[in-house]
């Protein structure tokens, strides 16, 4: 699987830094230059990452983008952010010190579902993650039917070993007080809630998914939250380009 070819990638790699590009994804240009230099700045960093924008299944390099991806894109010690959320779209923007991978170990290979999550906060737990400057995309991913997004990200059930495996982290036990990690995972949890809500929606699967981001909301308010909500309520009156994250799949 995944976390296997990117293992033995890792345990073949001879040069000072590694990113692991997805086949259907593309690079700009001047990505690995960016991301080298930004991460030269800091010798205790343990990766540099750029932002991404998505593109349509049929896209092509030199293809402009739909929209850019504005962020959040956060700099430093983002081990708490990632604690809550994965930030990173995959690999594919994120430039990492090969001394870092070297300890943080191969790619937990039970996990089908959210490997690279749990990774990201290996690496957190040693240092920080710098972001490149800029707001040109370094990556541009393709949205694939068949990726194991599309496929799973609408199931509660895929979050769960993801889960298990960085909560029952014991480095992580080590770093913040039990309420602390607790209050965590508590979060984390209303972010995976209103993952599945949306992409249940763009499924077809509405009132579920109603369901879904209505719990999330309750766990974890937020104004931008809760105006999105609203405007899942009204999607049957709201014309298709104004359906933003919720827009239905095509086909």
């Amino acid at each position: 699987g995944v976390s296997a070819a990117r293992s033995r990638a890792m345990a073949e790699a001879r040069g000072d830094a590694i990113l692991f590009l997805d086949a259907d994804d593309w690079l700009a240009p001047d990505a690995l230059e960016r991301l080298h230099a930004t991460l030269e700045t800091m010798p205790g960093a343990v990766g540099a990452y750029g932002p991404f924008t998505f593109m349509p299944e049929d896209a092509k390099p030199g293809d402009a983008p739909p929209r850019l991806k504005l962020g959040p894109y956060p700099s430093g010690d983002i081990l708490e952010r990632l604690l809550v959320q994965n930030l990173f779209a995959n690999g594919g923007h994120v430039l990492l010190r090969r001394e870092a991978v070297r300890r943080a170990g191969p790619f937990l290979s039970h996990l089908r579902y959210g490997e690279d999550w749990e990774y990201w906060i290996r690496l957190a737990l040693q240092g920080p993650f710098l972001l490149a400057p800029g707001l040109e995309p370094v990556l541009y991913v393709r949205q694939r039917r068949g990726s194991a997004y599309h496929r799973m990200a609408h199931d509660p059930k895929a979050f769960i070993p993801v889960m298990d495996a960085i909560y029952g982290n014991p480095l992580l036990m080590e770093r913040f007080p039990p309420a602390r990690l607790a209050a965590l995972r508590r979060r984390a949890e209303a972010e995976n809630a209103w993952i599945v809500g949306r992409e249940l929606i763009r499924h077809g699967e509405r009132e579920a998914g109603l369901r879904r981001l209505r719990a999330s909301v309750a766990a974890a308010p937020s104004p931008k939250r809760a105006l999105l909500l609203a405007a899942a309520h009204a999607l049957p009156v709201l014309p298709r380009p104004l359906r933003g994250p919720f827009t239905p799949y095509p086909g």
